[in-house]
């Protein structure tokens, strides 16, 4: 009887010590998931950034080193409202997923077909990111999808911030310089026509 207690008892004891394996290893996979950066792309490589809503969408794309909008007449981008964005869609990192089911989508509008913002970064042609905005969970956070993944994170961003419409990309500190130069020159040309008159 002695040993059969014993026997059991060292069988409990196994038990428990590969349960507890089990456990302590499955949480520190998912801890060492957890801090990792979301998105995993070079800031500097980035050349082209899509930003689509429905049937909206706005295409940046930079080059010789400056941000333009090519369906705009290669007018500029205000790159200290993009870059920021660009620092913030870097600096993501994963956390504890809200959901991870393919069915929690839609309820979180972060679905291919129903979502408040679809955010593409391309380098050299090639998409990189490819990220799905959607509802907010509460101020400045949205929930947010990777395309490829299932899993929905609350994200420290804000959708607003992601305009579709190119007016409220352009440069307007370059446009108001323009203006300025064009205004003046026609000034000065005629008081110098002035001047030869007399």
């Amino acid at each position: 009887m002695n040993k059969l207690t014993s026997w059991l008892g060292g069988l409990l004891a196994l038990q428990l010590v590969l349960a507890a394996g089990l456990f302590w290893g499955d949480g520190a996979g998912q801890s060492e998931a957890i801090g990792q950066p979301l998105l995993g792309f070079e800031q500097a490589q980035i050349d082209k950034v899509v930003i689509g809503a429905g049937e909206e969408e706005v295409t940046l794309q930079r080059q010789d080193g400056q941000w333009r909008l090519p369906g705009q007449s290669d007018l500029p981008v205000d790159s200290g409202k993009l870059q920021p964005l660009l620092e913030q869609l870097h600096g993501l990192q994963s956390g504890w997923p809200v959901a991870t089911s393919a069915s929690s989508h839609q309820r979180f509008e972060v679905s291919e077909d129903t979502h408040q913002r679809r955010i593409r970064l391309f380098r050299d042609g090639q998409l990189v990111v490819d990220l799905y905005l959607g509802t907010s969970p509460g101020f400045k956070k949205v929930h947010g999808r990777r395309a490829a993944d299932t899993e929905v994170y609350a994200l420290p961003l804000n959708s607003f911030d992601f305009p579709t419409s190119a007016d409220n990309w352009l440069d307007k500190t370059l446009q108001a310089t323009g203006a300025d130069e064009v205004t003046e020159r026609p000034a000065t040309d005629e008081a110098g026509e002035g001047e030869g008159k007399s």
